[in-house]
This record gives structure tokens, C-alpha cells and sequence, in this order.
């Protein structure tokens, strides 16, 4: 199994600029995007990715190359330092990182390839503002936007058309409601019944005949003749006795 790997990759930076951004603690860090500690001195310590990567500046050429000894908390104990070496070089107004990684354990050669890509190369690029010749391979992705969306819009106007219909539907059972009206002759025919009480109040007048019953009473009032009767008939002989 390969215990070695190599990558590279080109940035619109020169040399001695991308050289510099990685041996400095501040521009590593922000390079990265985590906090790192490292200077441009050969046989210092360093350590990057929060403690993850440790190891020693073995060689340094200014502007051209960086030798280092390279392990990170993923290696035994026992595990021998890996081997990294980065070189810089001019090419056609940009730089060529290349990077070579020696004396990695058994099976992970692979694995760390991606993590040089995912935590570094990208990164590297995203910081340099990347390579020149990345917009042009972008050009024809831009095609898909259009051609996707446009039936997908027009798919969606029948659907809105249909419900039109069934608003109009409904007009229909409202007009239905309108004969139910019919009920104002019902209540028109109950005049007639309110007429017919009228004669029936008329027909009380002729009670009045009542009044001659107590005219008859007067004549009954014929009782003083009597009265006056009783008195020469008591008193006239009572005046002899003297």
C-alpha cells in the first residue's frame, strides 16, 4: 500500500507571496481558516488545525521551498515523522505549489490526499483570490438555469386556470335560491283573514239595544202614591179619643 502522495496545484500570486502567507502564524491561520503557530526559521516547531499537525521546519529556501517533518494526532506513538516538501515555482504569471508527502503510515496516503485538498489546497486558492483559468470552466454550467425553470413556471398556469371554473359553478346554486321567494303570496292571503274580523266587530253595535231595558225602569219609581196614602188614614180618627 502507498505510503507517499503528491499534488499541485497553481495560484494567481507570486512566489515569494505564497511562500511568506505560510510560514507567518497570523496569515497561515487565516489562510486556513484555523489557528496556527509556525515562523520562517529552519529547525523551529510548528503546529496547525488546533494542534492536529505538528512537526519541525527542516529546510527553507526563500521564495522556493519548505522541507518539514509532518505528523498529526492520528499517528501511533510509535509511528515514524512523515515528510512534507513544498516547492514554489513561477508559471506563466502565477505559482505552482507542489507538494510531495513522504513516509506516510501504511493506508493513508489516500485519506491525507483529500485532506490536503479539502483543508489547505482550497482554501489556499480561496484566500488567493484562485487560479485564472477556473471562471472559463464555469461559463457552461450557467446553461442549466434557464432551460430548467422555464417549463416547470408554465406548468403551473393550467393549474390556475382550472379552479376558475369551479368559482363559477357556484353561481348557479345561488340564483337557485331566488324562487324560494314564493312565500310573500302565503303571507298575502292572511290580509283576507284580518278583513274578515272587521264585520264580525261591526255586528256588536246592534247590542246597544240595551238601553230601552233600562228606560223601563223609570215607571217602577211609582211607588210614592202609595205613601202618601198611608197618611190620612192613620192620623184623622186618633184626634177623637180627646
Amino acid at each position: 500500500m502507498s505510503t507517499k502522495l503528491k499534488l499541485a496545484l497553481l495560484l494567481p500570486a507570486k512566489p515569494e507571496k505564497v511562500y511568506a502567507a505560510y510560514l507567518d502564524s497570523k496569515l497561515h491561520s487565516k489562510m486556513t481558516g484555523s489557528p496556527a503557530h509556525i515562523q520562517s526559521v529552519a529547525g523551529t516547531h510548528f503546529d496547525a488545525w488546533a494542534g492536529y499537525i505538528s512537526g519541525t521546519n527542516l529546510e527553507l529556501v526563500p521564495g522556493e521551498k519548505i522541507v518539514q517533518s509532518w505528523r498529526t494526532t492520528e499517528f501511533a506513538k510509535s509511528a515514524k515523522d512523515s515528510k512534507v516538501t513544498l516547492t514554489f515555482a513561477e508559471h506563466d504569471g502565477e505559482t505552482k505549489v507542489t507538494l510531495q508527502h513522504d513516509n506516510l503510515p501504511k493506508g493513508t496516503a489516500d485519506k491525507y490526499a483529500d485532506g490536503w485538498r479539502d483543508f489547505y489546497f482550497i482554501p489556499m486558492e480561496d484566500y488567493f483570490g484562485g487560479p485564472k483559468k477556473e471562471p472559463a470552466a464555469k461559463k457552461p454550467a450557467a446553461a442549466k438555469k434557464p432551460a430548467a425553470k422555464k417549463p416547470a413556471v408554465a406548468a403551473k398556469k393550467p393549474a390556475v386556470a382550472a379552479k376558475k371554473p369551479a368559482v363559477a359553478a357556484k353561481k348557479p346554486a345561488v340564483a337557485a335560491k331566488k324562487p324560494a321567494a314564493a312565500k310573500k303570496p302565503a303571507a298575502a292571503a292572511k290580509k283576507p283573514a284580518v278583513a274578515a274580523k272587521k264585520p264580525a266587530a261591526a255586528a256588536k253595535k246592534p247590542v246597544a239595544a240595551k238601553k230601552p231595558a233600562a228606560a223601563a225602569k223609570k215607571p217602577a219609581v211609582a211607588k210614592k202614591p202609595a205613601a202618601a196614602a198611608k197618611k190620612p188614614a192613620a192620623k184623622k180618627p186618633a184626634a177623637k179619643k180627646k
